[in-house]
């Protein structure tokens, strides 16, 4: 499977891409409020078997259920939903 990049002129300003785990095929965003996105594609994600992305809202290296960009993880998203969900993660109050 295509691994996941995402370059930082593509993401909010203040965020940090960095690889996550090699196996989950995994890219960790850190943000200057306290919140991480993590993004992953493999077999079993949420829309991996057909190319898409799964997302996950997360505060000190713990997925985070209760941000009002969502409760639970996010899955089947092209590269354009994970940008726009990086940018309201960016937009949220620091934690």
């Amino acid at each position: 499977m295509t691994p996941v990049v995402f370059e930082d002129q593509t993401l909010p300003k203040g965020a940090v891409a960095r690889k996550g785990h090699p196996q989950l095929n995994q890219v960790l965003v850190d943000f200057t409020n306290g919140y991480q996105a993590s993004i992953v594609r493999h077999e079993f994600s949420y829309g991996g078997d057909i190319g898409l992305f799964e997302m996950a809202v997360m505060h000190n290296n713990q997925i985070v259920y209760n941000t009002p960009v969502t409760n639970d993880v996010l899955g089947h998203l092209d590269e354009e939903d994970v940008l726009r969900h990086l940018n309201e993660i960016h937009a949220l109050p620091a934690r």
